[in-house]
C-alpha cells in the first residue's frame, strides 16, 4: 500500500541519518505504484511516533519517563526524580516534585502559566497545550519530549 511505501521510505531515511524524528518529510508518489510518470501524489509527514503536540516554550529535547498525573495525589504517590510531569495545570502545590522533574507538558497555559515559569526558572523543557494529554499518555512509558518542534514522540 501507498502508506506502508511511505512508512518504508521514512524508516530508510532515517536510518541513513538524512532525518531524525521530529522532522517533517514531503513525499512523492505515483499511483499506481511502480508506473513511471504517474507522480499524481503528495504526503506531509512527521517522522517518528508522534503521540501528542503542543507548544514548546524553549528548543530544549529530552527523554525521560512520564509521570502523568490526574491529580495532585497521583503526582505524590506516582512521581520519581527525573519523571517528565503531564498535568492539566500546575501550581505551588507541586514544586516538592517539579523541582526535580526533567520535563514538564501541560494540558492548557500560555507564556504567563505557571509551568512556563518553574520550566524556565529550573531550565527544563516546557510543552503547553498539549490537548488531552492526560488521557492520551500513559505513566511509566518513555518518551522523547521535544520542545523545539513541539511533539512528544515515542521511543
Amino acid at each position: 500500500t501507498t502508506d506502508d511505501l511511505f512508512e518504508t521510505a521514512v524508516e530508510a531515511a532515517q536510518k541513513k541519518g538524512y532525518v531524525k524524528q521530529g522532522d517533517i518529510t514531503v513525499i512523492t508518489a505515483g499511483v499506481p505504484l511502480g508506473v513511471s510518470g504517474t507522480t499524481n501524489m503528495l504526503k506531509v509527514q512527521v517522522v517518528g511516533h508522534i503521540l501528542a503536540n503542543g507548544e514548546g516554550i524553549n528548543k530544549q529535547k529530552i527523554r525521560g519517563r512520564l509521570c502523568v498525573c490526574h491529580s495532585k495525589e497521583d503526582l505524590v504517590k506516582e512521581y520519581q526524580p527525573g519523571d517528565i510531569v503531564v498535568t492539566q495545570d500546575t501550581d505551588n502545590t507541586m514544586l516538592n516534585q517539579l523541582k526535580t522533574a526533567s520535563g514538564i507538558v501541560i494540558e492548557k497555559g500560555s507564556l504567563d502559566a505557571h509551568a512556563v515559569t518553574v520550566g524556565l526558572s529550573l531550565d527544563i523543557p516546557v510543552l503547553l497545550n498539549v490537548k488531552n494529554a492526560t488521557d492520551i499518555l500513559k505513566t511509566g512509558v518513555f518518551v522523547t519530549l521535544d520542545c523545539e518542534n513541539g511533539v512528544i514522540v515515542a521511543d
